[in-house]
């Protein structure tokens, strides 16, 4: 019996050594200062993440990225603790990539959601489902159809506010893209249906404290006013005059057909002027009151019921893979409530990522 685990042992550690393996690390340093009248927040984090790119078969591979997560600072919090320090392992991505053939790819785990580029709507963050991807590629164009079959979620609010889920949320989207263009010089756009179901008490009841309509009043009888089910438009392009100028658009149009005008809609509108390395943004958006479920869209806008500006820039340094960023936000309640008062954010972000091995 020793010697055939052995022989196993063995035979994955090779595997393992002959496979194509790529390994990396990520280490990030934030700074956020949040003001309002029901928040003050001042938090400075500090994240090392460890990310793996497995080929276990020819046709399957592993994509796994998770760390650790330390933050110090202070939260005043009347309402709701988003802002809370803590400190724990995270996880980033971890799914399973098949690809029968080269147009198609089906993706299985915990899926990161930031390629949408669709903000208003869902978090950056790894929901836990499916995504299937049809597409056909050019020399210099890609078209194609996604579907996703997932169980939403938002590990940077959730971890802070204690959420524990009862039942089984689900998110559904279909997109039809065309990308065209290379790198430094792109076209992109998407058109999207998207739906959410069976969504619980507790969610929506700290939903109501980020500008979502709920009725009732504890995590047991709380409800969302109004169904969660629509469009959504995200666009974005670069044009480089030269190797060093150049201008980033970056659109997102949300539509609930399900709430009435007026709570229904959101659209955010960014900016890049590009200098060489440097990049100056600045933007605009708006997410009305119910156009999506606020606990599973990002926290950099507010959530819903906001509107504001954005400015800000980006760092890039390609040689020394370091990234720095800074923006601020300014932003106000769409409709007045007494959960959310104007708002000022401010942040800070240095990420330096680190290639370990490449086989």
């Amino acid at each position: 019996m020793k010697v055939l685990i052995s022989i196993i042992f063995m035979s994955l550690v090779s595997n393992f050594i002959h496979a194509k393996v790529r390994l990396n690390a990520e280490y990030r340093i934030r700074g956020d200062y949040i003001d309002d009248s029901q928040i003050q927040a001042r938090l400075l984090s500090n994240r090392v993440l460890l990310g793996l790119d497995y080929d276990l078969l020819p046709q399957i591979t592993l994509h796994a990225k998770a760390g650790g997560l330390y933050e110090i600072g202070s939260n005043k919090s009347i309402i709701l603790d988003e802002y809370q320090p803590q400190s724990q392992l995270v996880l980033n991505r971890a799914f399973l990539q098949w690809s029968p053939f080269q147009s198609i790819k089906v993706d299985v785990g915990a899926i990161p959601m930031g390629s949408y580029n669709s903000s208003l709507l869902i978090t950056n963050g790894p929901f836990l489902g499916a995504v299937e991807k049809l597409g056909y590629e050019g020399q210099s164009w890609e078209v194609y159809l996604k579907f996703v079959q997932a169980i939403p979620n938002n590990n940077d609010l959730s971890r802070r506010v204690g959420f524990v889920s009862e039942g089984t949320p689900k998110f559904f989207m279909e997109t039809a893209g065309l990308r065209w263009g290379d790198a430094k010089s792109f076209f992109k756009v998407e058109g999207s249906t998207f739906r959410f179901n069976s969504l619980g008490s507790v969610v929506a009841y700290n939903s109501q404290f980020l500008g979502n309509s709920v009725s009732g009043g504890s995590t047991i009888n709380s409800a969302f006013v109004y169904d969660f089910s629509g469009f959504n438009f995200m666009g974005e392009t670069q044009f480089m005059f030269n190797e060093m100028y150049g201008l980033n658009l970056l659109g997102q149009y949300l539509y609930n057909e399900k709430a009435p005008d007026g709570r229904n809609s959101g659209h955010l509108a960014l900016g890049g002027l590009i200098l060489g390395d440097l990049t100056l943004k600045a933007g605009i958006f708006e997410n009305q009151a119910d156009s999506s479920p606020a606990f599973y869209n990002t926290g950099l806008y507010g959530h819903n019921n906001r509107s504001g500006y954005q400015l800000g820039f980006e760092s890039i340094f390609p040689s020394d893979n370091i990234l720095i960023r800074g923006y601020y936000i300014g932003s106000s309640p769409i409709e007045n409530n007494v959960y959310q008062s104007d708002r000022t954010t401010y942040y800070i972000e240095l990420t330096k990522k680190f290639n370990l091995l490449l086989k």
